[in-house]
């Protein structure tokens, strides 16, 4: 586990998404094709219907809108966790994870859209650290969360 001390939530930021990416790119990487549906880029057609059931959903979609209307100061604190998620990548290409190779990808740049993208995600699915149920303003998700892929599941498959 990582210790960061900071002296601004800037800085703070730009070092959680540093260290983020160090231990998790490339799940963030999976989670970013499923939410824009393009799993099927590395598994092929029976990812096919995951994808069009995502880009229909469109939480991609609403976060680019809601990035581009996000006010400078907060947009700013996003763009700061992005560059510290940049920085990992650009930095250190010899610490990317095993699976990047495995799969023969590279990662992308992670973007303001992106974090915002795996908010919503986690919201649609009722996941918030030490909350039970999703906050009110997702009530509207409630008819989609049923439609959505598990991103991890309590017991898996088989």
């Amino acid at each position: 586990m990582s210790f960061i001390r900071a002296d601004s939530l800037g800085d703070l930021l730009f070092a959680q998404g540093f260290v983020t990416a160090r231990d998790r790119l490339f799940q963030m990487h999976l989670i970013r094709l499923l939410i824009q549906g393009r799993t099927a880029e590395l598994a092929g057609y029976p990812a096919l219907d995951q994808d069009r059931r995502m880009r229909t959903i469109g939480l991609d979609r609403l976060a680019r809108r809601q990035a581009a209307i996000l006010n400078p100061g907060n947009a700013a604190l996003f763009q700061k966790y992005a560059d510290g998620v940049n920085a990992f990548i650009v930095t250190a290409p010899q610490a990317l994870h095993l699976e990047f190779r495995l799969a023969g990808i590279s990662p992308e740049p992670w973007t303001v859209t992106d974090s915002l993208s795996l908010l919503y995600f986690w919201v649609c699915h009722g996941r918030r650290p030490g909350h039970g149920n999703p906050p009110p303003d997702a009530a509207a998700h409630r008819g989609i969360r049923q439609n959505l892929p598990d991103p991890a599941p309590e017991h898996p498959p088989g």
